[in-house]
């Protein structure tokens, strides 16, 4: 299970390194983080996690409009606009996704298309999450992986 955080371990099957990437911890001053191919999915899992994590910075839902970016095609047709997006992340079920205090993920199977996360909430309770993500076929997304859904798993 990797913890989200500003490095990251990569893994394959029959080595493990670890490589500091640090996705997902932009600074006021630097280009907002977009869907790009170069991403695995451990890596846009953690750019999500760590930018809901930091919600508010460098601005107010600057986190969830992170999130969004990453939402697939599908997704944000069912979930967006964006201040629509923003409301349901700050709602109960999914606000505990805000600025947590702990991550942990894992996948669910070898081609990284679903993912267990455990967050820890400012409550210090944890709250299991299903991730499902896809790669995309069509541009502007081609060869991306981005986020079909998320649900709870075990509350």
């Amino acid at each position: 299970m990797s913890d989200a955080g500003e490095s990251m371990n990569t893994r394959n099957e029959n080595t493990e390194t670890t490589q500091n990437t640090n996705v997902g911890n932009a600074s006021a001053n630097a280009p907002e983080i977009v869907p790009d191919p170069k991403y695995t999915p451990e890596q846009v899992i953690e750019i999500q996690l760590n930018a809901l994590k930091n919600n508010d910075a460098p601005s107010a839902n600057s986190g969830i409009a992170t999130t969004f970016r990453f939402a697939s095609p599908g997704n944000r047709a069912y979930t967006g606009p964006l201040t629509r997006f923003i409301g349901m992340i700050h709602n109960p079920l999914y606000e505990p996704l805000l600025n947590h205090k702990k991550a942990k993920f894992s996948p669910l199977n070898p081609s990284g298309s679903s993912w267990r996360i455990e967050i820890t909430d400012h409550n210090d309770q944890t709250i299991t999450y299903g991730w499902g993500l896809s790669m995309q076929r069509e541009e502007p997304y081609a060869n991306c992986w981005m986020t079909d859904s998320v649900t709870i798993l075990q509350n």
